[in-house]
């Protein structure tokens, strides 16, 4: 049998809006190729709203000031305190008609970050700290335990940012 999920077993629906979802833009590029810059221009566009520019592992942001008019938001550079602060980005209402911007510079650096906690918590295992005593270089390995916890965090940034209503443009370092 299948589980009624609906209060009194009602179909509920809704009629469809027409309006087009925001995007979600990766700007992919090599170091110092123009990846910053160009998510920051769209600050200076009279059809956006406020934009929040989320620095991690790039501090570019102060130097394109005269780009546009953004706001870097200030964050301790833990995951903890970066997402609290995207949340809070998020929820900051939008100018009718003129939807809000956060720029994430960069994804790249989220992911280390998160790779290191990972390793990092891999290291304060009980069975880690046993071996680390004996053998203060040895090789732990992150176990799936850590990655999934990483994999986690970083879907929570990604899934809160394509559900805001607003423009996301991530930033990220890749080869030649």
């Amino acid at each position: 049998a299948i589980a009624d999920t609906a209060p009194g077993g009602r179909l509920r629906t809704r009629k469809p809006t027409g309006q087009v979802a925001y995007p979600l833009i990766l700007v992919e590029g090599a170091e110092k190729s123009g990846k910053t810059y160009l998510a920051l221009e769209l600050s200076a566009s009279e059809r956006v709203g406020r934009t929040f520019v989320f620095e991690l592992g790039e501090r570019a942001a102060d130097e394109y000031a005269p780009l546009g008019d953004y706001e870097i938001v200030e964050h301790n550079g833990t995951y903890a305190d970066l997402f609290g602060q995207l949340r809070e980005a998020c929820m900051e209402p939008s100018p009718v008609d003129r939807p809000n911007v956060i720029v994430l510079d960069s994804a790249s650096m989220l992911w280390v970050l998160l790779k290191d906690q990972a390793s990092a918590a891999a290291r304060r295992s009980k069975r880690a700290v046993k071996i680390l005593t004996d053998y203060p270089d040895a090789d732990i390995e992150t176990t799936m335990t850590y990655w999934n916890t990483a994999s986690e965090r970083w879907w929570a940034v990604i899934n809160l940012l394509r559900g805001w209503p607003g423009i996301t443009i991530l930033t990220a370092r890749a080869g030649e």
